[in-house]
């Protein structure tokens, strides 16, 4: 078989924890080039791994942010937007602050990425996009107002973008997972009754997911297996979303 992505190079955003680091250890396997962007460093030593200090609220700095890139591996392949915001607050205490981190992360940041991937010194063509959402952009949630807010938006924003760039050959889609068991949900565990926890795994009529169930999905959303598909949300959720 195959492996599309040996020496390809894949930029990821959030790689520094949770699904974005699980991204980067199953691609680095697949022996691509890993660019990944966040505030801390991924706890992981590969030749094939770059990191860029960088806040993605920094908006001001992107373009001499995307100027670094191509000097680390050359032209980018495919792009990965993991990083994200996830708080649950009720509607009465949200703040300004609130909403303004979670959109600039969830939703802003994406948005102004997408800028560059048409810049032919930058990205590669074909090329391909996955963006993380979350099953929260499909079904609401109480106390998880705006966080379902930021992931609706990047669900329509795929729609929209996978049409604009289809003419570039550049694919967009986006995956909403559920649950999955993660340092995350084990901490979220801690902090509420075993009652609560195990009602949080019992709504998922398939249990809470893996991190492997998200990382082959984006594997195929990225890969030339999926080629004849775009502006699609893949919903990950062990049937959450259909109860």
């Amino acid at each position: 078989m195959i492996n599309e992505f040996k020496n390809k190079t894949i930029l990821i955003t959030g790689g520094s924890s949770g699904i974005g680091l699980s991204l980067i250890n199953f691609f680095l396997k697949q022996n691509a080039k890993i660019i990944n962007v966040s505030r801390r460093r991924p706890a992981i030593k590969n030749k094939n791994l770059k990191h860029l200090d960088f806040d993605l609220t920094n908006f001001k700095k992107y373009d001499s942010l995307i100027k670094k890139i191509p000097k680390m591996f050359g032209l980018i392949d495919y792009f990965i937007h993991a990083a994200g915001v996830h708080f649950i607050k009720p509607i009465r205490i949200i703040s300004d602050t609130d909403i303004d981190r979670t959109i600039d992360i969830n939703l802003k940041a994406p948005i102004l990425f997408s800028k560059y991937f048409l810049n032919k010194e930058i990205f590669n063509k074909p090329s391909s996009i996955v963006l993380i959402s979350s099953v929260m952009g499909v079904v609401g949630s109480s106390g998880q107002s705006i966080y379902s807010a930021s992931k609706a938006g990047l669900i329509g924003f795929t729609k929209s973008l996978s049409v604009e760039l289809s003419k570039y050959k550049i694919r967009v889609n986006c995956i909403s997972p559920g649950v999955i068991k993660s340092p995350l949900f084990e901490n979220y565990s801690k902090q509420v009754t075993s009652d609560m926890s195990k009602k949080v795994i019992e709504s998922h009529p398939l249990g809470i997911g893996t991190f492997n169930d998200i990382n082959f999905s984006v594997k195929f959303l990225l890969s030339n297996d999926s080629k004849w598909i775009t502006g699609h949300n893949l919903i990950i959720d062990g049937g959450y979303s259909v109860q």
